[in-house]
Formats: C-alpha cells, structure tokens, sequence
C-alpha cells in the first residue's frame, strides 16, 4: 500500500466531512451559529481575558493549547494493532465525535457568556454535574501539570539548547503580542517579524546551551506557569501559542510531502495485525502472564491510546477556558 493513496482518502474524507457534516450539519443547522450575534469577547471585554482575537492567531492558540506528545505518542504504540484499524478510528473518532465535541463546547461556552464548562453544566444539570465537573477538571489540571513539568524539566535536562529556544521564545512571543495590541502593528508583518526572530533563536541556541538541575527547571517552570497565568491572555500565552502553531504546521507538511516527494515509498509495517493484541505486560512479574496472553483489546485500547488524536474531553477545558473567550465571531469557530 502506497502512503500517498492512503493520503488522498483521508484528505478526502476530512474535506467531505467538514463541509457536509461539519459546516452545513452541525454549524448550520445543530448550533445556528450566527455571525450578526455578540460574542462575550466583545459584551465583556476587559482587555484580560476577554479579548477579541484575529481568527488565525486565535487557531493557532488553541491548536498549541491542545497539541501535546498524545498524538505522537498514541498513534506509535497502537501500531500494535497494525495501522488500518487506528486510521479508521481517527477518521471516524476526529469528524464524528472529536469534531463534535470541541466545536460544541466552545459554542456552548459561547452561548452561556463565555463560562467554563463547569458553568455550563450548572445552568443545564444542576450544581451537582458542576461539582463533578470542577473535580475532574481539578484532577486533570493537576495531572497535565504533573505531566509538563517532568517531560519538560527532563528534556531541558537532556537537551540543554531546547531550553535556551524556550527561554528566548518567551521575550520574543511578549514582543508580538505588544506589537499587535498596542502598537496596532498589521498582522502578517508582525508574524513575519516575530517568525524570523524564532528562526534565529533557533539558530543562536545550538551553540547556546542553558543549565539547570532537573529540579531547578521544576521550580522555574511552576512559576512561569503561574505567571503566565495571570498575565492577560494577548500579553503572553496567545502570541505564544500561535507562534508555536507555525511550528506544528511545519513538521505537519513535512509529513504530507514525504509521501507526495517520494511516492514509491511504501509502509513498512502490516495493515493489520490483530483484533487482540497479545504478549506480554511491560513490568510485569516474570512467568505472572502466560505466553500469548490477551493483553490488549482494540476496544477501548486504541481510543484510550489515540485519545487526543481523536477525541479528548480535555480539549473542552480549553475551548471553554480560553477559546471562547477570544472569539470574535461565532462563525470562526
């Protein structure tokens, strides 16, 4: 099987999709959505939190936001089961349910004033469902954080030069937040701008390194995260983010230009393996599990593994937290 046929399908798919269930389904006829209407970036704007936002940056914002090591990560471990039978999740977890998901927890946030989802689940289940939902989002902030710092922390360990490249990233993402906002700098100049300067950030920090223990980086980050946090959200954290989606986008079209620039590459692993993985259990105690135990179901296992690659219910923290805050008009969403 060729890599760029199974391209093609998938682009296909994704277009078919957006179009016929995503804009004219569920956009136009599910949520309405209604481009005259008053988004709260606009009825409450205090200039913190509420802040209209360019469609683009505001994209790449949450697209940054919601980017983590689980879309990587989860689709390399569910090759176990060969690669046919996640695609196929992806497909239909991305435009069925995923899709779905997100978009509508921003138009629901949206709807009800730019809450939270804990909020939202108030005014339509009763206080009980925004008990539960502020305790899940509490238990997944902390262990995301948890998550952030350790990754973090031992890449900058190991990587020294990454470290600098996230240092100098920060000035440089404040530069075009400030360019934008307060010196109402055009757009596409001050992402050119701030671009070239995190090309050569880039370039300065490989002979750069910056060092720190593996507990100072700890210390350092916890506080970047509460400061950034409390900074307004055009200052720092959305110039950052959307500086960061250039970056995403770039390793994105590599990917889709491997197969187009050599297309007689073909995969070099099965289509498809097993319905039941079977093996043994990482950690386990020698000669606990026998040989050729059932050790992982397709169902629930690659949804749970590739959940961020296709559904995460996550991402409605931020679509409700920041997102739905910084849209300007309901049809960006």
């Amino acid at each position: 099987m060729y890599p760029i046929l199974v391209l093609l399908v998938v682009l296909l798919i994704y277009g078919v999709g957006y179009v016929f269930y995503g804009r004219k389904l569920l956009e136009q006829r599910v949520v309405k959505a209604d481009g005259s209407r008053l988004t709260p970036a606009w009825e409450k704007f205090d200039g913190v939190d509420y802040v209209p936002a360019n469609k683009y940056v505001l994209y790449g914002h949450h697209f940054a936001s919601i980017a983590g090591a689980g879309p990587i990560v989860g689709p390399a471990i569910a090759l176990a089961w060969g690669w046919l039978l996640p695609l196929v999740w992806v497909l239909f977890g991305n435009i069925f349910i995923g899709a779905v998901h997100d978009y509508t927890a921003i138009m629901a946030s949206v709807r009800y004033g730019g809450v939270s989802v804990m909020t939202v689940s108030e005014s339509v289940m009763g206080r009980k469902a925004r008990y539960i939902f502020l305790a899940y989002v509490w238990f997944a902030l902390v262990l995301v954080l948890a998550a952030f710092l350790s990754v973090a922390s031992s890449t900058y360990v190991a990587v020294p030069t990454a470290a600098t490249v996230a240092i100098i990233y920060m000035p440089i993402s404040l530069l075009f937040g400030l360019l934008v906002y307060r010196a109402g700098l055009n757009l596409r100049v001050a992402t050119l701008i701030s671009l070239v300067l995190v090309v050569l950030a880039l370039v300065y920090s490989f002979n750069a390194p910056t060092y720190l223990t593996y507990e100072g980086w700890v210390v350092v980050l916890t506080l970047y995260s509460f400061i950034a946090a409390a900074l307004p959200v055009w200052y720092l954290l959305q110039p950052r983010d959307y500086l960061n989606a250039y970056i995403l986008w770039a390793f994105v079209l590599l990917a889709v230009l491997a197969p187009l620039l050599t297309p007689v590459l073909r995969f070099t692993g099965p289509a498809y393996v097993s319905f039941v993985v079977k093996g043994g259990v990482v950690g386990a105690p020698a000669g606990s599990l026998p040989a050729g135990w059932d050790i992982g179901w397709f169902w629930p296992m690659v949804p749970l593994v590739i959940a961020c690659g296709a559904l995460s219910g996550f991402h409605s923290v931020v679509g409700s937290g920041t997102t739905s805050k910084q849209l300007s008009n309901e049809l960006d969403a």
